[in-house]
């Protein structure tokens, strides 16, 4: 019998200008603001996700230069020797940076886009395939949410992914801390512990490209069941507040992977995480809020989770435009969207809120396991 497991779940972030604007009349619907953007992510407790790699990340402003160090070392085994940070034939670190890209038109930030290129440890090997592979930027979170009190970066606070495949909780510092390959091994070189709990991460597979959509890549082309191959490089957009002068920024990498041993010899079957790696969220105007008659209306989404297995049996949202965490069940509010994926429909009505923008939401999903 499969049971819920109150740590196995996807969370979907919609952070943006909540479609309100002040002078509008009570009732009165509102386009949604052009530059709002939808963020989606996942974390499980899957006992097939393993921890590949653990880096410090140290960027030098006046230098332009980007310091990567391995942090794991023997500790790492699991039957496969030498794994992502020994590789035999690939870079030493497991890892490559390139196309570095530095922003500071806004005196108040400062942003890198950086193609990191992950490899595979033992290329060629079927049995040793890796799938549903996510590279994750671990940072601090300045925001706790109501939800099981998990931390979560702030804009304008934290470092922050502008372009994120979704968040993830896996291998956090301050929950994994275990010995070995479960756990964390702290930094020798910056020893950032970070304390979020739910990071963002981009996905590699075969076929994905740097840019490329992961909803899109999984819903409409061959995804290749997620499958891992070396020296795959995807783009990350990563915005820091403006350090001090003389002051570089610094961030923990940590790859993910979904893994089981198969024997030497096939046929091979795909090995996924349990929870969904990827989301399409679309809000319809409703909210509404100004100064004479306060806020109304409902948040009302439309979700799509792809998942390899099976769907989740409930959704919660938390957001600063509802007063309390709304949940809806499966049977009544979602029906299957595609072969891999499920198709909500959910509405909230909207609580007390004071301003126009600067709200988010976060969805979660409940899985059975």
């Amino acid at each position: 019998m499969r049971q819920i497991l109150s740590s196995l779940m996807i969370v979907m972030l919609l952070l943006a200008t909540i479609s309100c604007a002040g002078g509008n009349k009570a009732g009165t619907p509102v386009t949604p603001d052009p530059e709002m953007t939808l963020r989606a992510s996942s974390h499980g407790s899957n006992s097939q996700t393993y921890l590949w790699g653990y880096y410090d990340i140290y960027f030098d402003p006046a230098t332009r230069e980007l310091e990567v160090v391995n942090n794991r070392t023997a500790d790492f085994t699991l039957n496969i020797v030498p794994f992502l940070n020994h590789p035999t034939m690939n870079p030493f670190n497991g890892i490559t940076f390139d196309n570095l890209i530095i922003h500071n038109e806004d005196p108040a930030f400062l942003g890198i886009d950086v193609d990191f290129e992950i490899y595979h440890p033992l290329p060629g090997l079927p049995q040793y395939n890796a799938y549903d592979v996510r590279g994750v930027v671990i940072s601090n979170g300045a925001n706790t949410l109501d939800y099981k009190g998990l931390r979560v970066a702030k804009h304008g606070t934290d470092a922050w992914m502008k372009n994120p495949d979704g968040y993830t909780r896996w291998f956090n510092p301050s929950e994994f801390t275990t010995t070995l390959i479960f756990g964390y091994a702290p930094g020798g070189y910056q020893n950032l512990a970070g304390n979020a709990k739910l990071n963002p991460y981009k996905y590699y597979g075969k076929g994905l490209g740097p840019d490329a959509d992961l909803w899109s890549w999984l819903t409409t082309g061959p995804n290749n069941d997620g499958l891992f191959e070396s020296g795959l490089g995807r783009t990350m957009q990563i915005e820091f507040p403006n350090p001090p002068h003389g002051l570089g920024l610094k961030f923990g990498y940590a790859v993910v992977v979904t893994w089981t041993e198969q024997g030497e010899i096939g046929p091979y079957y795909p090995v996924h995480c349990s929870e969904s790696p990827a989301a399409r969220i679309t809000q319809t105007p409703n909210l509404w809020y100004n100064q004479t008659d306060g806020s109304g209306g409902k948040l009302i989404l439309d979700i799509d989770l792809f998942g390899w297995d099976y769907q989740p049996e409930t959704i919660k949202i938390e957001s600063t435009v509802l007063n309390n965490i709304a949940s809806f069940n499966f049977d009544t509010y979602a029906a299957p969207g595609g072969e891999n994926y499920s198709t909500w429909h959910v509405e909230a009505p909207a609580g007390t809120f004071t301003s126009t923008n600067g709200h988010e939401a976060w969805i979660i999903a409940e899985y059975d396991e």
